[in-house]
């Protein structure tokens, strides 16, 4: 099962990477705290995770955490990010890894029983709204998926968007050299 992330969560997350870093690691939080059915991460809140080795996990709708890492040669996890996972039963690790000019973005369920953590990587699919609005539902009231029609339309009017610009831009610059 698919977790959803909001495309504001998703943009912060990769904006995160190349911030200060008090911006690295933090929380996941939902805007549904009994969302089982389609869980959702709303919003990325960045926070330090640890105070004197005490995990912080403040809210009912925090449902992980994730941190900001450069990108590394090994596909696993560091011990770093083991020490910032918290002791409870089910929660979502999101890892964030960046270069120079690319981000990648995990996401774990993790499960903790008997003082071992085991992970399993899932996909996510990101939604524009709130998944509780009305637009977002399907007849059953379960989360519409996003067709790769819509998606591909979406690219088709980013792509004329992006040529419109390109156009004034050859026009402003074509201004700035013109010596009339």
């Amino acid at each position: 099962m698919a977790i959803l992330m909001s495309s504001v969560c998703f943009a912060s997350l990769s904006s995160y990477a190349y911030g200060p870093p008090e911006y690295k690691e933090g929380i996941l939080l939902s805007d549904d705290e009994d969302n089982l059915q389609q869980p959702n991460i709303a919003v990325a809140v960045p926070c330090v995770l640890t105070i004197k080795k005490k995990i912080l996990f403040p809210s009912p709708k925090t449902i992980g955490v994730f941190r900001c890492v450069s990108k590394r040669s090994h596909p696993g996890l560091s011990i770093n990010d083991y020490m910032r996972f918290p002791p409870i039963s089910r929660f979502f690790f999101c890892l964030v890894e960046f270069t120079s000019t690319d981000v990648s973005i995990r996401v774990f369920r993790v499960n903790y029983k008997s003082y071992i953590y085991s992970l399993e990587p899932i996909e996510f699919d990101l939604f524009p709204k709130s998944p509780n609005s009305e637009e977002n539902l399907n007849k059953d009231g379960l989360v519409k998926s996003f067709s790769n029609q819509s998606h591909k339309s979406l690219l088709e009017e980013i792509k004329a968007c992006n040529a419109q610009l390109f156009c004034q831009m050859e026009k402003v610059y074509a201004a700035s050299r013109d010596p009339h």
